[in-house]
């Protein structure tokens, strides 16, 4: 089931089920579920319900993301964030990774564990459900599938969403590039604007023009120019690139944009590590 790793690790017995949080109906609208945790008790998680009105697609999406982890199947009870901090870099730490090559002239950003010290709770809750999925065959084979279909098609580059089935698992919803199928877009993804209102858990795109595409694994300048973009219309974006490295194996990169009070949008890459399928 999905993330019962982040359960286990914790050593919290709580078994409350979140209750809602009284709120103005006058400022705000009851669409989001915005997970924190209190200092004092950090085994027990404060949900608060409301949102400023109107809601921006990226908390339409952090909502998505709650109610499958929170839903009759998927109940579950997260340690603190600086807990989730050390589950994230050690998980990581497990893994072999492929980074970036720091001699690209797209090379302007940290990708290391430590990155996740960083990331603000939305970030880290993906970060720490994307290592758990990855955990299973069923997930890295999907992923594997994905990856297999890209490097076989020379004329697209493929991409689409991250998305929870009815159990709390998450699959690929596949989408085809809106941009026209030639080689010189192989390299490039552009999702159709019929999807933007989609829920999803993240977005993802594929670097997989060969079949040791390595060389490009992690986010390029243009992924995270598009990152920018999403946060500036969305509030807040949240991405993966898969990269295809040598033999049956994948990279993944999750990365995230979120728009901070000064209206720029801040940004952070973090390497979650090489797979096989």
């Amino acid at each position: 089931m999905a993330s019962s790793l982040l359960l286990t690790l914790s050593s919290c017995t709580h078994q409350q089920k979140p209750q809602e949080q009284p709120h103005d109906s006058s400022t705000v609208t009851k669409t989001e579920v915005a997970i924190r945790w209190s200092v004092d008790r950090p085994c027990e998680p404060v949900v608060n319900l409301t949102y400023p009105s109107p809601e921006t697609r990226g908390h339409a999406n952090n909502r998505y993301v709650a109610n499958a982890m929170f839903g009759e199947h998927n109940e579950y009870y997260f340690p603190d964030e600086g807990m989730i901090v050390n589950d994230v870099i050690s998980a990581i730490n497990r893994n072999s990774i492929c980074y970036r090559n720091p001699e690209s002239p797209e090379y302007f950003y940290d990708e290391n564990p430590e990155s996740a010290m960083g990331m603000n709770y939305q970030q880290l809750l993906r970060s720490r459900i994307l290592l758990d999925q990855l955990s299973e065959e069923r997930f890295r084979l999907d992923i594997g599938n994905a990856v297999e279909a890209d490097v076989a098609d020379d004329l697209a580059e493929h991409g689409g969403l991250v998305v929870f089935n009815d159990k709390g698992a998450l699959w690929l919803d596949r989408k085809n590039s809106m941009l026209d199928r030639n080689s010189m877009n192989n390299g490039f993804y552009s999702m159709p604007d019929e999807y933007y209102d989609n829920m999803y858990f993240v977005r993802y795109h594929i670097h997989a023009m060969k079949n040791d595409s390595s060389v490009y694994s992690g986010p390029s300048q243009p992924d995270m120019q598009s990152c920018d973009s999403a946060a500036q219309s969305d509030g807040e974006s949240h991405s993966i690139v898969i990269t295809k490295l040598a033999g049956h194996s994948f990279d993944v990169d999750y990365y995230s944009c979120i728009k901070n009070a000064g209206g720029k949008a801040d940004f952070v890459v973090l390497d979650l590590g090489s797979y096989d399928y």
